[in-house]
């Protein structure tokens, strides 16, 4: 029987993220900020892993339900044995992304089953796939990144029906649009902003902003609110929000701590 307090739970943890935003709000750069990454992505979507093509990150894409389990089944096992993949043990599993993922397993689906559209019971598939994943990394000791887009809805006021309001809604279909949100720590919500001729700022919301929804599961190490934004600084951490902003206010190492301990470990 293992026993702690409660005071021991936020000590030494990884983070389970939902991260979202529209194109080119800078989620796959702000990813890329944390330690060691490892992204997963659907195969048809290998190209947009081109905005990083400077960082040597390490990279592996699935086809199918199938493949994409099993990949990530021995990821897992690679990683809570210690073995590098690809030059580094990962330490932050990027999903990248879950939009076009099931856009590919929904079609997958169908033509496994010779239908136009899959049934709500067929969307349990999709559910028990992504929580076999969670699981899987949880157990793995590393941080998980969910990276999905969204998109705008005009429906009726609840409080007015002769009204119409504006609401975001995430990009996650059938039993899946409440398991991954509810399951993490931090839902974050990627933005660009126009700053004319200063160029574009990219903006990490930890709160919710307007119509987009945005929260914190987690009190931060000094037990104050949860933090409201992140934005990028060129002058300390580049044009892009950073992993290193974030790590403070959890008691997280930042990334050359990170990979110090790594490379004092593989010495030993």
């Amino acid at each position: 029987m293992r026993v702690f307090t409660t005071d021991e739970v936020a000590t030494g943890q990884n983070l389970t993220v939902l991260l979202y935003g529209e194109n080119r709000s800078g989620k796959t750069h702000f990813t890329g900020t944390w330690p060691r990454p490892l992204y997963i992505v659907p195969e048809t979507s290998v190209s947009e892993m081109y905005t990083l093509r400077d960082e040597g990150f390490t990279v592996t894409p699935f086809k199918d339900m199938a493949e994409f389990r099993n990949t990530c089944a021995e990821i897992a096992t690679e990683i809570t044995k210690g073995r590098p993949i690809n030059g580094y043990v990962p330490r932050t599993i990027i999903i990248d992304n879950l939009t076009t993922a099931q856009m590919v397993w929904e079609e997958e689906i169908k033509a496994r089953r010779q239908i136009n559209r899959l049934e709500w019971g067929d969307w349990d598939q999709v559910k028990s796939l992504l929580s076999y994943t969670m699981v899987k990394f949880m157990a793995a000791n590393v941080h998980l990144i969910w990276i999905c887009h969204c998109r705008t809805i005009t429906v009726a006021d609840p409080e007015n029906p002769k009204k119409q309001i504006i609401e975001a809604k995430l990009t996650i279909n059938g039993q899946a649009r409440d398991f991954i949100p509810n399951h993490a720590d931090l839902l974050l919500y990627a933005e660009q902003v126009d700053k004319g001729a200063r160029g574009a700022e990219y903006r990490i919301h930890g709160r919710k902003r307007g119509i987009y929804p945005a929260g914190v599961r987690l009190p931060t190490s000094d037990g104050q609110k949860p933090f409201e934004m992140l934005k990028s600084d060129p002058k300390q951490y580049g044009v892009f929000p950073a992993y290193d902003q974030l790590a403070p206010l959890f008691g997280l190492p930042n990334t050359d701590e990170d990979w110090e301990a790594y490379e004092a470990s593989a010495t030993r």
